[in-house]
């Protein structure tokens, strides 16, 4: 019996430290507008993670609170350069993700 509180204790225990450890994802407020050749809009709100640049996209607003990162390569590649919340910028025909930082 003894056996069975502290097998149950330790699970409890284990259970407690991974919920009060789990950082929920969170994006960030507002929305990311990309701006096409055609003079049109795609709007990404309350963007998180990386999110792919639209065919002909020539800019790129920030309208969020958080900064973002204009990159050619993947999600996790160390190129790009960083838009301010609040900013915008150039998004060239190479570059095809926005990571939310």
């Amino acid at each position: 019996m003894r056996r069975a509180y502290s097998v149950a204790g330790a699970l409890a225990t284990a259970a407690a430290l991974v919920l009060s450890t789990a950082a929920p994802a969170a994006g960030a407020r507002g929305e990311i507008i990309f701006v096409t050749l055609g003079g049109g809009s795609v709007h990404h709100a309350n963007p998180s993670g990386c999110v792919s640049v639209p065919e002909k996209a020539a800019g790129v607003v920030n309208s969020t609170d958080a900064r973002i990162k204009v990159m050619s390569g993947s999600c996790h590649s160390t190129d790009g350069r960083v838009v301010e919340a609040g900013e915008d910028g150039v998004v060239f025909p190479w570059e095809r993700r926005v990571v939310v930082l």
